[in-house]
């Protein structure tokens, strides 16, 4: 989490009328102006866009993010949607979760379709969806060129924006200011801790594994390294801290490596998982992380 999200906790506990409530709701950003607000608001997601073809099914949930409010019905319903168990393995509206067409893509059996489908079928009006160039942000193509999941006989949809907006309008994520992001989730940018710089089209280099570097079919990799950057910046903010807390000095021993610098800020030594330095502290110099945030 990079930016403070005060309007979303604001938008839910105070009421859609009241000054507080109105002000918050005029600050959040959504996916689409044009979708209504629900009067009581028991969730912010964001979709998992990429993932589909503009208007072909319905999106999922992209699971890397949620604000709940805590409401142990909704509980125990999806429990009872799971328990029930009607899901039908496949593509396209009767498949999925209720035979809606929450299925077929990556964790659509799981929370990426079941939430989807709880929030549009069992519970609708009760979820807003956030700008996910801002909220969970991932970086990634929200027009329908590429994969993943792209064919290029649909016509019709090669180059739309895959968010549903009816004037065919989404923000291109994969050059969002960092500046404006509240949050990011490290997935097609790979995570921080893989040390991973490498760019190439399908995110595998020659002779190496699937996922061994960042997919440019799908994201910038320039963009990418700087959310990098700022995950490093915030382990070396933490490192420093904790140094002038305990003057521990091992605690430099994380911080000495030579592997692109610039990005990774001394925390890796090489390209790669292996080339990651862990943070270097004793249990107990760790566990005064808290006097840190006193």
């Amino acid at each position: 989490f990079y930016k403070p999200m005060d309007n979303l906790f604001d938008a839910m506990l105070y009421d859609k009328d009241s000054e507080e409530g109105k002000r918050a709701r005029s600050l959040i950003e959504r996916e689409r102006g044009t979708d209504a607000w629900p009067d009581r608001i028991d969730a912010f997601i964001t979709r998992d866009w990429p993932q589909v073809a503009p208007h072909k099914f319905p999106p999922g949930y992209q699971a890397g993010f949620a604000v709940g409010r805590r409401n142990p019905q909704a509980f125990n319903e999806i429990i009872e949607i799971i328990k029930e168990g009607n899901y039908t393995e496949g593509w396209g509206f009767s498949c999925g979760w209720g035979n809606k067409g929450y299925g077929g893509y990556v964790g659509a059996m799981a929370m990426q379709g079941l939430i989807g489908y709880y929030y549009d079928h069992i519970q609708p009006n009760a979820s807003v969806e956030l700008n996910h160039c801002l909220y969970n942000h991932m970086g990634m193509d929200v027009r329908y060129r590429k994969q993943p999941n792209f064919n290029p006989r649909l016509a019709d949809s090669v180059g739309k924006c895959r968010n549903a907006n009816p004037e065919d309008v989404c923000e291109d994520c994969m050059v969002t200011e960092p500046d404006k992001i509240y949050s990011v989730h490290y997935t097609m940018c790979r995570k921080p801790w893989q040390c991973i710089s490498n760019g190439i089209p399908g995110g595998k280099m020659p002779g190496g594994q699937r996922g061994d570097a960042v997919n440019t079919d799908t994201v910038h990799l320039d963009h990418c390294m700087g959310l990098v950057k700022k995950w490093h910046e915030l382990r070396l903010d933490f490192e420093e801290s904790l140094l002038a807390l305990t003057s521990d000095s091992s605690i430099r021993d994380g911080m000495k490596g030579l592997y692109k610098q610039d990005i990774f800020l001394g925390h890796c030594n090489g390209e790669g998982n292996d080339g990651y330095l862990k943070l270097s502290a004793t249990d107990d110099i760790l566990r005064r992380s808290s006097e840190l945030y006193n």
